[in-house]
């Protein structure tokens, strides 16, 4: 996952509109608080945060929030992956929010029932009942949020891409969701949990786990014709920011089993390292798919060498090679401490149109706002890192604030 941190800083203008949007959003009147627990997360959402066990036992309703978030701290104690996915998903954004409040409201909709259905802003959510359950902060038990009549996938979509990277796993389901709401073709499934009557999605208890945990609902977008498809292409295309043949490519990965799917969802692998498999899948069985991701994932396998493990009848015996290369590896090549970034103030200083205003007006004097705003963030003052939204419009008034100061103006 750290691989894709680099579009995020990439896409740092974009992101800086849509921050100070969201901070214009902030002041506006139609921003309220709701208590957290009347608001239930979509079911459907492209971005899963919980795990996939944790996930299944909170959608259909054996485990409540704080019990999902237990059930994923007692994860992460024995699974490092999990535990960093918990940090960096949720724990940080706590923090943030514990620290500046939140800027950014999330949007939901009403069910008709007196509660609300998310549209964005899940981890939000989340972050809210970290603070409530596990920090023990009564203040968090109420959230700002927009209420909206009608929700949007294409507003969720845009949320999701504007936040921290989408796994390829989830950048498929989220073409998939796209694809299923330009064509009409919301699965009954998504219409019954949306709607008024609450006898309508009562009705679907029978199979309401497997569709509802599953990535079945998802895989409806393979089963589109040509002819459904025509002309929306273009639509999913500007919205995701890919070509069409790439988002077919992404598309094609929810071939894989749903075991498969999580685990490449939650070690982050890449379309070009699961698209050999997903070729595959329908001559391979789904523990196969399931030891083949695992491999990949372990060893960080790139696609080409996934396409010859697939034709390997011993996986067993595969794995053997691979620990033995690795290990000579680390013995050849000892991990060296990696090079810093040099000066990434300068790429804000480019970026950032409050902090580029400050430093147009004071550099013209000689001083050199980069080196400030170096020094700055180097001694911690102010934080150089963000996930998300929040966490980096947190970084920007902290470092807007430390700026003002030193050049003795007012923020």
């Amino acid at each position: 996952m750290s691989k894709k941190r680099g579009r995020i800083a990439s896409s740092l203008d974009a992101l800086f509109d849509v921050a100070s949007e969201a901070m214009e959003v902030s002041r506006s009147d139609s921003v309220q608080t709701l208590p957290i627990d009347q608001i239930r997360p979509d079911p459907f959402q492209a971005r899963r945060l919980l795990p996939g066990a944790v996930r299944a036992g909170f959608v259909i309703g054996q485990l409540d929030p704080p019990g999902a978030l237990a059930a994923w701290q007692a994860l992460a104690e024995d699974d490092p992956r999990e535990a960093e996915l918990l940090q960096s998903q949720i724990v940080s954004l706590a923090a943030s929010i514990r620290q500046q409040e939140m800027v950014n409201p999330i949007t939901v909709f009403a069910d008709g029932r007196g509660a609300y259905w998310l549209e964005t802003g899940e981890r939000r959510w989340w972050a809210h009942w970290w603070l409530v359950s596990v920090e023990e902060l009564e203040a968090f038990e109420r959230i700002r949020v927009q209420i909206i009549s009608t929700p949007s996938p294409e507003r969720q979509a845009a949320e999701n891409l504007q936040d921290s990277p989408l796994t390829a796993v989830q950048e498929a389901c989220q073409i998939a969701r796209l694809l299923l709401h330009l064509t009409g073709r919301d699965t009954d499934h998504v219409v019954a949990m949306f709607a008024d009557d609450a006898s309508a999605a009562d009705d679907l208890d029978d199979g309401r786990t497997g569709m509802l945990v599953g990535y079945a609902p998802y895989r409806v977008a393979l089963e589109l014709g040509r002819g459904e498809v025509y002309g929306k292409w273009p639509t999913v295309a500007q919205i995701m920011d890919r070509g069409e043949r790439q988002l077919l490519r992404q598309l094609a990965i929810l071939k894989l089993s749903d075991d498969a799917l999580n685990q490449a969802d939650r070690a982050g692998l890449s379309e070009g390292q699961l698209r050999p498999l997903a070729s595959a899948a329908p001559e391979t069985d789904a523990e196969r798919q399931r030891t083949i991701v695992s491999l990949v994932a372990r060893y960080d396998l790139p696609g080409a060498e996934v396409a010859r493990l697939i034709k390997v009848p011993n996986l067993e015996a595969a794995e053997a090679r691979l620990l033995q290369r690795q290990q000579a590896k680390a013995v050849q090549q000892p991990k060296s401490a990696p090079a810093a970034i040099r000066r990434p103030s300068f790429i804000m200083i480019e970026r950032l149109r409050k902090v580029r205003r400050l430093a147009a007006r004071h550099e013209k004097g000689g001083l050199q706002i980069s080196d400030l705003v170096e020094e700055i963030l180097t001694s911690g003052q102010a934080d150089a890192t963000f996930r998300d939204l929040d966490e980096l419009t947190s970084m920007l008034l902290s470092l807007r604030d430390q700026l003002s100061t030193r050049i003795g103006r007012p923020a």
